[in-house]
């Protein structure tokens, strides 16, 4: 669904960039046909993406996550149903690291919880994925001694699921 949302709204993009007689880009560059004469870039206030929008995605619509959509991921939509398929096999009695993932609880047990099996590691700080002791699992970027990537034993999440989760979690894992 949010892969679909990111495709259309790339298409949109490259669509209302067709037209012949002027097409302006982020560089800056003016092409009127013939000649090209680079303005320099004429953005005020922009976000590094090109879009202004602020959020740092480039799709636009401001709310971070990269979809197109405008919608803001949460966690019932989102992210539960992810680590249900990918991590529900390991953690959803507790046993494993102290997590349960389960239910309507799987968010409490992730979001300003402190990590059983790592000192002083919190599991999610909301609005900051890079200081979330998930991300780091995850990507296998835990600090020494904090056990191994997870999911243990299986393949690693793919790019994409772990930004789903990084992008919720800078959203402010709600």
């Amino acid at each position: 669904m949010k892969l679909a949302g990111l495709l259309l709204g790339v298409l949109v993009s490259l669509a209302a960039c067709g037209d012949d007689d002027m097409m302006e880009t982020d560089s800056g560059t003016t092409d009127t046909g013939d000649t090209t004469t680079d303005t320099g870039d004429t953005t005020t206030g922009g976000d590094g993406d090109g879009d202004g929008d602020g959020d740092g995605d480039g799709d636009g619509d401001g709310d971070g996550d990269g979809d197109g959509d405008g919608d803001a991921l949460t966690f019932a939509d989102d992210i539960q149903p992810l680590l249900e398929m990918r991590c529900a096999s390991c953690h959803t009695s507790g046993s494993s690291g102290g997590l349960n993932i389960s239910g309507d609880g799987g968010r409490t047990n992730l979001v300003g919880a402190a990590s059983v099996g790592c000192a002083e590691q919190t599991r999610v700080v909301a609005n900051n994925a890079a200081g979330s002791y998930l991300i780091a699992k995850l990507e296998g970027t835990q600090p020494s001694g904090c056990g191994g990537r997870m999911p243990a034993g299986r393949a690693a999440l793919d790019p994409a699921e772990i930004q789903l989760i990084r992008d919720w979690i800078n959203q402010g894992a709600d």
